[in-house]
């Protein structure tokens, strides 16, 4: 946070200043100028679409050598979650050197451009960065059934690539009988997008399986390669259960570790806690074939 900090307030300092004589004026490619609102941008790229940040460099560049070469909005998106899918270099039409990147993250796709725009001055270049972002939330509709939709998400590392993946948790648009399903889908992320690696159907609570308390889905936790998810329950006399899994590179799926339960009086929480756990066996079934303890 405090990298993007000192890049935002760069990035303002830069815009506060006037065009002199080594600054160009830049030729309209079509995309749009925005000079002021790089934070909002940061926040939530994607519904900027296409944008260059003319002022971002304030005064006229050297081309860099590739090991001190740097994207402002590249850093800045990355420390956000993006991964970078590949990276170029080359010349183009208006100048000697375009840097061009994709990046993404799981519900966005962004091409980023660094242009070194030729000026009147030798071997000094005004420099811009472009950006394309596009939502990427048709993507994960396709693994959606109509009917439903999601729950809560994760994203993290599941696999041994760069990639950041996402595992979903959906529900019913409206919930009414008391055994309606809440699947969960795995979805790895590849150069061409996200492939399902496991769906299960009996791994989740129904929506009324927290008795009094009501929905017993509490939260989704992935790190590490291990991915959990908690439930809560009871009235007076509390419960949660979690199941905790690992992904097998071998199997090509997450597998059964640990089931965990704390139970305990909500008046006497400390006197009165009790903590239960099940190692399972390393051939247990996968997240595809899971049934959860109390629906078997």
């Amino acid at each position: 946070m405090k990298n993007l900090s000192f890049i935002f307030i760069s990035f303002l300092l830069g815009c506060t200043q006037s065009n002199s004589s080594d600054n160009m004026n830049m030729i309209d490619n079509g995309f749009k100028t925005d000079t002021s609102s790089f934070a909002t941008f940061l926040a939530s790229p994607c519904e900027f679409g296409e944008i260059e940040f003319k002022n971002i460099y304030p005064k006229l560049q050297t081309i860099k050598d590739d090991a001190v070469e740097h994207i402002i909005v590249l850093d800045s998106l990355r420390a956000t979650g993006f991964d970078v899918l590949n990276y170029s270099r080359g010349n183009w039409e208006r100048g000697p050197r375009i840097i061009s990147c994709n990046i993404t993250n799981y519900y966005c796709d962004c091409q980023i451009d660094k242009l070194y725009y030729s000026s009147n001055i030798k071997d000094k270049y005004r420099v811009t960065e472009r950006v394309n972002c596009h939502k990427r939330e048709g993507e994960l509709k396709s693994f959606i059934p109509d009917e439903y939709e999601i729950l809560d998400s994760v994203k993290g590392f599941i696999n041994n690539d760069s990639l950041t993946d996402v595992i979903l948790v959906l529900k019913l648009i409206q919930e009414v009988a008391t055994e309606e399903k809440r699947p969960i889908l795995v979805l790895l992320n590849t150069a061409n997008g996200y492939t399902l690696n496991s769906r299960n159907e009996n791994y989740m609570l129904s929506w009324n399986g927290g008795g009094l308390h009501g929905d017993p889905y509490d939260r989704i936790e992935l790190k590490n390669k291990e991915f959990k998810i908690v439930h809560f329950g009871g009235s007076s006399w509390k419960w949660s259960e979690e199941i905790n899994f690992k992904f097998d590179d071998i199997k090509n799926e997450f597998i059964p570790i640990k089931y965990i339960t704390h139970s305990f009086w909500s008046f006497y929480p400390d006197s009165t806690m009790k903590v239960d756990s099940i190692l399972y066996e390393k051939n247990s079934p996968g997240l595809k074939n899971f049934t959860y303890p109390n629906n078997q």
